[in-house]
């Protein structure tokens, strides 16, 4: 009986074994945003002051460090990657990026950030609007659009406001390919960006 037993056990647990268990879980993958520096440097600062480089405003899931995807026949519809990441939020990130850019660029006599609290006469500010990956038949591409505003500090507001809009294909179908176009987009924008302020400059630049 004791025998007979044991045979029995035995039997219900080979299929448990024949399984070979769960498929191992995705690990997790994070992504850093690289940005080339300006072609050259401005010959004397723009602004004759330090220029204070806020974080960027974003919203829903826009502030999340998950990448963000639509598809083109449904571009309404907005979702996010399992086990894909930024390494910092997006409005970080930017953030990082642009301060970089504009000292490479030589805007100002400092470009700083507000953690730093030095009380700079000159603020930019800037809002996510949409970072996302467009995926349709033809291929895959990066569609950035930021809201960029430049001005004094203080009570005197922003007095340059615009959006910025920028569309890159990613070379290759994957995720990798995907984060070097959000480089090239996001550098096109401060490019454009350094070029209207040049142009234009407000209250306080040169």
């Amino acid at each position: 009986m004791r025998a007979a037993r044991l045979i029995v056990v035995l039997a219900l647990a080979l299929p448990v074994g024949g399984c070979g268990g769960s498929a191992p879980v995705p690990r997790d993958h994070y992504y850093r945003l690289e940005v080339a520096p300006p072609e050259r440097a401005l010959s004397a600062p723009l602004f004759d002051g330090a220029l204070e480089v806020r974080r960027f405003l974003a919203d829903g899931l826009l502030a999340e460090r998950a990448l963000l995807f639509s598809r083109r026949e449904a571009s309404f519809e907005l979702d996010r990657y399992d086990y894909h990441y930024w390494v910092e939020p997006p409005s970080r990130l930017l953030q990082e990026e642009l301060v970089a850019f504009l000292r490479q660029a030589n805007i100002a006599r400092a470009v700083i950030t507000s953690e730093q609290r030095a009380g700079a006469p000159y603020v930019l500010t800037g809002k996510i609007r949409r970072l996302e990956r467009l995926v349709g038949a033809t291929g895959a591409s990066v569609l950035v659009e930021l809201e960029l505003g430049v001005g004094q500090g203080g009570e005197r507001g922003l007095e340059v406001i615009q959006v910025y809009r920028a569309e890159r294909p990613a070379a290759e179908s994957g995720i990798p390919a995907t984060v070097a176009a959000y480089g090239q987009a996001v550098g096109g924008i401060f490019r454009a960006f350094l070029a209207d302020l040049t142009r234009k400059p407000p209250v306080g630049g040169r």
